[in-house]
């Protein structure tokens, strides 16, 4: 089955959950075995077909993209990406100061590249602020 980048994750956890549920099956038969009433049998389970999964995963995508976009989607998306910025502003930094420690003259162009880092991190920092705000504006 074809599938586009963006379905991916949604399939992969349709696909877990079937396995899961078949795992779980394969457990309450083997726990069936032996003396049962008739009629209590769990019903067999089978996977679900490509197209089925591809449906279920449409719909979860759905849902996501939805979620997102609430209020409280988007405030929380945001400030994921803020704290994101943050820990990588916090790596590129150390890589700065590292670097200057051991040899600042040796060290220029990676403090350079550091600091371009940094930079563009402050720049997402401040984006997904901003969202964050924008959201918490939202009554709904």
């Amino acid at each position: 089955m074809s599938t586009s980048d963006d379905l991916a994750p949604f399939l992969k956890v349709e696909r877990a959950i079937d396995r899961a549920r078949l795992s779980f099956a394969a457990e309450e038969a083997g726990r069936r075995r032996g003396a049962s009433w008739s009629g209590l049998d769990p019903a067999s389970s089978t996977p679900r077909p490509d197209d089925r999964l591809a449906a279920a995963a449409r719909a979860r995508r759905a849902d996501a993209q939805a979620w997102r976009s609430s209020p409280q989607g988007a405030f929380l998306s945001a400030v994921a990406a803020a704290q994101k910025a943050l820990i990588d502003a916090q790596a590129s930094a150390e890589q700065a100061r590292a670097g200057a420690a051991r040899s600042f003259a040796q060290e220029r162009r990676l403090c350079e590249q550091a600091l371009g880092d940094l930079r563009r991190q402050a720049r997402t920092l401040s984006l997904s602020l901003r969202a964050a705000r924008r959201a918490l504006e939202v009554r709904g």
